[in-house]
This record gives C-alpha cells, structure tokens and sequence, in this order.
C-alpha cells in the first residue's frame, strides 16, 4: 500500500511540474521565436531583479509554513498571522524592485513599466500567498497538479491568440500574472472544499507572526543573500554585454531551471518518512542515502545528453538567433547534479534545527558567484557566467556540507551513495528500493 500511495503521489507531483516544463518552455519558445533576444533580456532583466528581493516576498517562511501545516492544517490564527506576515513583506518587495529598477535606469518606456507590473502581479499570486504550501504540507499534490495544469493551459491560450492578434510584446507576457491569477483561485476553491475550516477563521496574531518571522531568521537572511549569486550572471551580463547577450544567455539557463522540480518532487514524496526516522541514524543514513541515488541516476544522464546534443535542443526551440546559447547550456546542463538534491539538504537543515548554516553557505557562494563573474565574463562572455553557476552550486549544494561539523555525515553519506553507484551497484539499488518502500 506504501508503495502504492508513494507512487500516486510522485506521479501527481510530477504530473504538476511536468506541467511546469511544458508551460515554460512553450512559452519562452514563442516569446524568443516571436520577439527575439532583446525583448527576452528586457523581461530576463526584470526577472533576475525580482529574485533579488524575493525573500521580502517569501520572508524565508516556505520551509516552516510546510512543517507548521504539517502538524496542524486547520490552524486559522497561524494561516492568517503567515498570510498577512507575506503580504507585507510583498508590499515592500514591490518598493524595493520598483527603487532598483528606476536607479538602474530601465523604467524608461512604457513597455518596461508594463512588464515590471506584471511580474509584481505573478510575485503576489504565486508566492506571497501560501498556495501549494498547505496542500504540500498535508500531502495531497492531486489539488496542485489540477490547479497548475489547467491555469497553464489557459494562460496559453491566451498567449497564442495575443501573438496571433499581433499584439505587442508587454501585453504579449500578461500570460504570466494570468497564470497566477487562476491557479491562485483554484488552490483557494480546492483549500474551500478540503479544509475543516474557512477563510472566515483566519486571524492575524502579531505576536504569532512575529514568532514565525524571527524563528526564519537564518533563513530569510539566507534567501536575501542565496539570489545573489543565482541572478548575478544575467544582472552582470545585462551590465557589462547587452540586453542581448543577457537575452542569449537567458534561452540557456531557462532551460535548466524548468528541469529544476524533480528534487522537490522526490523530497516532498518521502519527507515524511524521513522525518521519522530522524532519530535512527541508521535509517536515516539508509534513507538520505537512497534518495540521493535516485537524484543522482535522474540527473547524470539528463545533464550528459542536454551537454551533448545542445546544439540542436537550441536549434529545435529557438532558432537561430540563439545559436550562440548552445555554448551556455552545454556548460549548465551540469548544474542539475547539484540542483537537484539541493531540496532535500535545505529540508533536512530545518528538520534537524541548522537552518543557521543556510546563511553562512549563502554568504560564501554569493562572494565567490559575483566575482568569478565579474572576473570572467568581460574576458569570456557568457560561457563564463556559465561555468561561474556549476562552480557555484557545487558550492552551496554539495561541498560546503563538509565543512560544518554538524553536516559532515549528510556530506559522507552523499559521497558514499554516489560512489557505490560506480562500485557497489547492488548496494545502490538496495537503497533506492529502501526508499520507495518506506511507509
């Protein structure tokens, strides 16, 4: 039976991020085809900015939300203190993103004004709400694939009337806040339906939320500090190059990210076996063992066949105004053996109460991110903002666990898992086994 629901869920998370894959590289697809490498920069640029002040949005609560919500989904005053706890923080978000952009100088034009509204919009509906938070804390993916899967549809139907009709290219991207916008209020017709509670009981307690906002301290100094380094390289090359060539580099690295949920899929699957079986070293190991195997098996032979045959994944999707991004996404394609775990570290970091080591490993990873960038790209252009990203997340997703004490046996456990892949494959196996059986 174990086995059984485990696999329905996974088919259901992947089902929601499949969705997620299809949307984004449909859509990029038609924006990049349609509009070119100066326009994608435009909204690139915009959207690397917008990560930079995303904590304020988020407040670093994600990880919390979903542990509080998983012992107690029907708690009102704590919905309500998180909800209002966002909103703020998105409020000085919108100032903050606003204040960059207009001292950078790129609010301009009309277009520019229009694309940042849109992007505050798409912030609001998707992350200063809690959203597919509460259905992931209690587990139920079903109402998060429903809710991504028709809003994705519908948002594009309305982009491929929008470049039929020939509309221009800031209203063109309103598919964004509009895919939002609808899963938005489906996750809250569904959250209506399942809950054993209303809206209507949802209460904003000061004290409760500032007790939730200081407990993710580390954390949300964390996630003010981590988008330094996963933004720099478009920020940089916008700088230093051109809206083009950060429109360039940008057709590359989306691609990447759009492959980025298999982590958070299998982590949130077996979150909950892993928490029980915190207290057991034994099985712990067994378990973060073979669930960085499967990782491991996901992403090597993903990243070895998007290196190999770049060139013609850029040539299919976008044509040949993007022939230079091949070079970017051959180098990138190898972040995904770092990205992809990286879900399951940061969990077990708050699930083992060392939410701490988040921002010290943020801090060194956006120093060194920033200046390999600074240091390469205007010798080697955007090959250099590539290689800069798998240096830097090998950093902060793999090798710095070896250095805290407190982390180290995550970090062996690792090493020794990906090694018997090579030399004990039968060992390996057992593990990944292990895993999918769990209760």
């Amino acid at each position: 039976m174990s086995k059984k629901r485990n696999l329905s869920n996974v088919i259901w998370y992947a089902s929601e991020n499949l969705s997620t894959i299809f949307f984004g590289l449909v859509s990029v697809f038609f924006v990049a085809r349609f509009f070119g490498p100066e326009n994608l920069g435009q909204l690139s640029l915009v959207q690397s900015t917008s990560a930079l002040f995303m904590f304020l949005a988020t407040l670093g609560l994600d990880h919390f939300i979903v542990r509080d919500l998983a012992k107690d989904r029907d708690n009102g005053r704590y919905i309500g203190s998180v909800m209002m706890a966002q909103f703020l923080g998105w409020l000085v978000y919108s100032a903050c993103l606003i204040l960059c952009l207009y001292w950078m100088g790129k609010l301009e034009s009309m277009q520019m004004v229009i694309i940042v509204l849109f992007v505050l919009l798409t912030t609001l509906f998707t992350r200063a709400t809690l959203g597919k938070l509460y259905f992931q804390a209690t587990n139920q993916p079903r109402a998060i694939a429903a809710s991504a899967m028709v809003s994705r549809i519908g948002a594009l139907i309305y982009l491929g009337l929008a470049i039929y009709l020939g509309w221009s290219y800031e209203w063109v991207i309103a598919y964004l806040p509009l895919q939002a916008l609808i899963q938005c209020a489906m996750l809250f017709w569904q959250y209506q339906k399942l809950s054993l509670i209303s809206w209507r009981d949802w209460q904003v307690d000061t004290h409760q939320m500032l007790r939730t906002v200081k407990e993710a301290t580390p954390a949300l100094l964390s996630a003010a500090i981590f988008p330094i380094f996963m933004q720099s390289d478009v920020l940089i090359i916008a700088h230093l190059i051109s809206n083009h060539a950060a429109g360039v580099y940008s057709a590359a690295s989306k691609l990447i990210i759009q492959f980025n949920f298999v982590g958070p899929i299998i982590t949130m699957t077996f979150y909950a076996a892993l928490a029980q079986r915190l207290e057991n070293h034994v099985e712990f190991a067994q378990m973060v063992g073979g669930m960085i195997t499967i990782f491991f098996l996901l992403a090597f032979p993903v990243a070895l066949i998007t290196a190999i045959f770049s060139e013609q994944i850029i040539a299919l999707l976008y044509g040949a105004k993007f022939t230079e991004s091949a070079e970017a996404l051959r180098v990138l394609a190898w972040v995904w053996l770092f990205v992809i775990p990286a879900s399951l570290y940061s969990r077990l970091l708050i699930m083992r109460g060392q939410a701490k080591y988040e921002l010290f490993k943020s801090v060194v990873v956006a120093v060194t991110s920033v200046s390999l960038n600074f240091a390469l790209i205007p010798r080697f252009g955007i090959v250099a903002a590539a290689m800069s990203s798998v240096i830097s997340y090998a950093i902060a997703d793999f090798f710095i666990y070896g250095i805290f004490p407190a982390t180290r046996d995550v970090f062996f456990i690792a090493v020794k898992s990906i090694l018997n892949i090579f030399i004990m494959p039968q060992k390996a196996w057992q593990s990944v086994i292990y895993v999918v059986s769990t209760k």
